[in-house]
């Protein structure tokens, strides 16, 4: 995989969550205001996989109301995206998380955090660890990103935020 970001996935599958926001943002529910139109995100970090798709990371908004998007276009154009918005981290929180994706495609984790949080640890079913470095950062808002790719049947345990010295920030 060719990265293009400040770091990697040390799985060697890095890559980008998802979820449809950009629909349930243009929604209305009933009894609260209409949701402002989808913001114009800015990329945060990107890359190859070996299997030809490019996934990139954009995120961007308000202090109260920021998204964290990931996209995956595949070899003959499918796109996956998703993500998560709301305040980056929520309030008392160092880390946010989303996991996604459908059966056609791959396992999307994405997370943002506080500069507090400088490596998140991923513990699957197997028992197998694996360390993620920032794949971006938003220096503006204090945010890291982190993300990896996983074939759909992995399955994911924990997701646990640690500091320059390893220890934990949040799990």
């Amino acid at each position: 995989m060719t990265d293009r970001t400040a770091g990697t996935a040390a799985t060697g599958r890095t890559s980008r969550p998802a979820g449809d926001l950009a629909a349930s943002a243009m929604k209305s529910t009933q009894g609260r205001k209409p949701k402002m139109p989808l913001p114009d995100p800015a990329v945060v970090a990107e890359g190859d996989l070996p299997s030809g798709a490019h996934w990139a990371v954009k995120a961007g908004g308000t202090a109260e109301d920021y998204y964290t998007l990931p996209e995956a276009v595949h070899p003959g154009g499918r796109r996956d995206e998703g993500g998560m918005r709301g305040p980056p981290p929520y309030p008392g929180r160092n880390l946010n998380a989303y996991t996604g994706g459908d059966d056609h495609g791959l396992r999307r984790i994405l997370a943002r955090t506080s500069p507090k949080v400088r490596r998140l640890r991923m513990k699957l079913p197997s028992g197998e660890v694996r360390e993620l470095r920032p794949a971006g950062t938003d220096t503006a808002r204090g945010l890291n990103f982190f993300a990896a790719l996983l074939p759909w049947t992995v399955s994911l345990t924990s997701l646990t935020g640690l500091d320059a010295d390893g220890q934990i920030v949040e799990s």
